[in-house]
C-alpha cells in the first residue's frame, strides 16, 4: 500500500529535469508550452539542445559523426498540462522506449520509466553542475521548422513566388 502511494505523490511532483530546463528556458523568453528550439553552447562541452514541437519536449547533446548527427544522449518526453511524462532516451548505442502512444492510450514500460527516471537526475545534476543555466550561451533559438514528407504518388506542393521576384530583373 506506500509502495502506490509513494509512486503516486512521484508522478505528481515534477522531474528534477523538467525544473531544470524550465529555469533555463525562462532565463533565455522561452516558454515552455510553446513550441520553441534553443541550442545552447559552453566550451568544452557539446551544445544543449531543447526543442518543443507539440507535445513533444527533447533535451540533450548531440555530436557530429561523418556529416550525421548523432543524439549523445536525447531524453525525450510527452507534456501533458505542465508535465512532462518519459517517453525515451536516444543514445548512440541505441534508443530506451520507456512510453508509446497506441490508440490515444499511453503505453508503459514501467522498468524503463525507473531507469529514466535515475538517468534524467543524473543528467539534470551534470546540467546545474556545469553551470548551463548561468553560463550557457544562445547560439540559435526560435520556432521549431516543420518538415513536410511528400509521399511518392502525391503532388509537390508548390508556393507561389513571383512576389520574391528580382525588381531589377527585366
Amino acid at each position: 500500500m506506500m509502495k502506490n502511494k509513494t509512486q503516486s505523490k512521484a508522478l505528481r511532483r515534477k522531474l528534477e529535469l523538467q525544473t531544470l530546463a524550465e529555469k533555463i528556458l525562462k532565463k533565455h523568453n522561452l516558454d515552455a508550452s510553446k513550441d520553441f528550439y534553443l541550442k545552447l553552447s559552453m566550451p568544452p562541452y557539446q551544445d544543449l539542445v531543447m526543442e518543443r514541437e507539440g507535445d513533444i519536449f527533447i533535451i540533450g547533446h548531440y555530436r557530429e559523426n561523418n556529416g550525421d548527427l548523432i543524439s549523445d544522449p536525447v531524453l525525450v518526453f510527452s507534456c501533458i498540462q505542465d508535465k512532462w511524462l518519459p517517453l525515451g532516451i536516444e543514445q548512440v548505442l541505441g534508443d530506451t522506449v520507456c512510453a508509446y502512444f497506441e490508440n490515444e492510450k499511453r503505453i508503459v514500460y514501467q522498468d524503463r520509466i525507473k531507469e529514466f527516471r535515475a538517468f534524467q537526475r543524473t543528467f539534470a545534476k551534470n546540467i546545474r553542475e556545469q553551470c548551463w543555466e548561468k553560463n550557457g550561451l544562445k547560439v540559435q533559438s526560435g520556432l521549431v521548422c516543420e518538415v513536410m514528407f511528400i509521399g511518392k504518388d502525391e503532388p509537390t506542393p508548390m508556393k507561389d513566388i513571383s512576389m520574391y521576384a528580382n525588381p531589377n530583373e527585366k
